[in-house]
């Protein structure tokens, strides 16, 4: 039971590669809000699971382990899809701190009901575009 779990946790926290490889052509805007669309509706299928171990630390070595490798397979293809172009680092570690507005939005809109869906995608498509906007500010 226990390694179906981990792997149900595994698939729902790892963006998979037809995800980022279907995006359709377009801006980076366009590609990022197609993105989160994306995302946001897997949530939507998997509220109580993306609840109860996708927005944060689970407090269960395992399972932090998988959402770990998940932000960096995350990193991986978001920026390979939406910045192909930016430098590693900076923008790594941007890509990876958004990660955590995403968590926490989700909370807004699931838990808390101060965010609805509409604005929670607005929130996070303003805010991923800004972080791979190349800038001098990198």
């Amino acid at each position: 039971k226990r390694a179906l779990y981990l792997e149900v946790v595994r698939r729902l926290t790892t963006i998979p590669e037809v995800a980022v490889e279907e995006l359709p052509p377009g801006t980076v805007a366009e590609r990022a809000a197609a993105a989160v669309d994306w995302f946001l509706d897997a949530v939507e299928r998997h509220r109580g699971l993306w609840l109860s171990v996708g927005t944060g630390a689970a407090g269960d070595i395992d399972v932090d382990a998988i959402l770990a490798e998940a932000d960096e397979i995350a990193a991986d293809r978001v920026l390979g899809a939406l910045a192909p172009h930016a430098p590693d680092d900076p923008y790594r570690a941007r890509v990876r701190s958004f990660f955590g507005l995403v968590r926490s939005a989700s909370r807004e809109w699931l838990v808390r009901g101060t965010l609805d869906r509409a604005g929670t995608r607005a929130l996070l498509v303003e805010v991923l575009v800004a972080v791979l906007r190349p800038d001098s500010q990198v």
